[in-house]
């Protein structure tokens, strides 16, 4: 029988220690010195398509902002070279109108953004000033505002835009496409929830952090892939293991470079494809797989710590 709130730590514990909780963040710190792509532009690609295998290939045309040419774009999409996109970039935002859009829209904001000193939209440059102005921006809602300030805070270093909740705002609190599908898991899955559960579940948030030594980006994290984890699509070390899929794109040379310098290699080495069939061992048998790595960060009493958090 599964204690929830248990597996929950053991399953978020063993996330953030074994780098599985954000694993694309140093990815992305490494890969963008290696291949001297710019920056932030890099940044927009990847979350246009969220898709690294894309952002890299387009990069490796378009370095920086200043190479970017339409024309090549156009012929790059229509012929299918850069084509995959993650799930949470589906809908109109794959159209290829829609992406010059963006992608105008994208060096509208870089060249804004260069001239900052500590202001951004006339107001003092922080996370929640930096999403709302850049959801200003076409095609930029509420979650690649969110991923966004992430990348720049996690992987270019702008600590200013560090995040102080869990992403909340906006979001329907009975779906479970964000933080909100670990919490109802947590909170009750049979109850209906309205936004004044908000404040709550961002306290909780901070209350989990506090506990574990930990940010709470890392909370929102958690509780996104506890959900996968309880619907057999998740397992820890889980998103490390599809970077085996850039191999082919990187070069055995830099993949290895990158690998060796942030992961484990249990997760990776040897390994050419994701191993499918562990998504759904914890739902049928309730083992958190590589639940060792929890054992060091202090364990969380999280049932306590939700019924305490008001």
């Amino acid at each position: 029988m599964k204690d929830i709130h248990k597996d929950f730590d053991i399953f978020s514990r063993a996330l953030i220690v074994s780098s599985d909780c954000d694993p694309v963040y140093p990815f992305v710190k490494d890969l963008i010195k290696i291949k001297h792509y710019e920056p932030a532009w890099f940044v927009f690609v990847y979350v246009a398509f969220y898709s690294l295998e894309s952002a890299i290939k387009m990069c490796n045309e378009f370095p920086t902002s200043g190479d970017w040419n339409e024309k090549k774009f156009l012929e790059m999409r229509a012929s299918k070279y850069i084509s995959k996109f993650g799930h949470e970039r589906r809908g109109t935002v794959r159209n290829v109108k829609n992406q010059l859009s963006l992608f105008r829209g994208v060096l509208d904001f870089l060249d804004v953004f260069d001239n900052l000193d500590s202001k951004i939209g006339g107001y003092e440059l922080n996370n929640k000033t930096f999403r709302n102005h850049l959801q200003t921006y076409p095609f930029h809602g509420g979650w690649s505002a969110y991923k966004i300030a992430e990348l720049f805070e996690k992987s270019l270093g702008y600590d200013e835009l560090s995040i102080h909740d869990l992403g909340l705002q906006g979001r329907d609190p009975n779906r479970d496409d964000s933080p909100i599908g670990g919490l109802r898991w947590l909170y009750g899955r049979e109850n209906v929830y309205d936004e004044s559960f908000f404040p709550i579940w961002n306290r909780f948030g901070e209350n989990l952090a506090k506990s574990w030594g930990t940010g709470i980006g890392e909370v929102e994290t958690c509780l996104c892939k506890f959900h996968k984890l309880c619907t057999g699509k998740y397992f820890v070390g889980h998103d490390i293991q599809e970077f085996v899929e850039l191999e082919h794109v990187l070069g055995k040379n830099t993949y290895q470079i990158i690998m060796k310098a942030n992961y484990h290699p249990v997760f990776w080495t040897g390994k050419k494809h994701l191993e499918k069939e562990k998504k759904g061992i914890y739902m049928k048998n309730s083992k958190v797989l590589y639940e060792d790595f929890a054992k060091k960060l202090p364990k969380a009493n999280v049932l306590n710590i939700l019924l305490n958090t008001e």
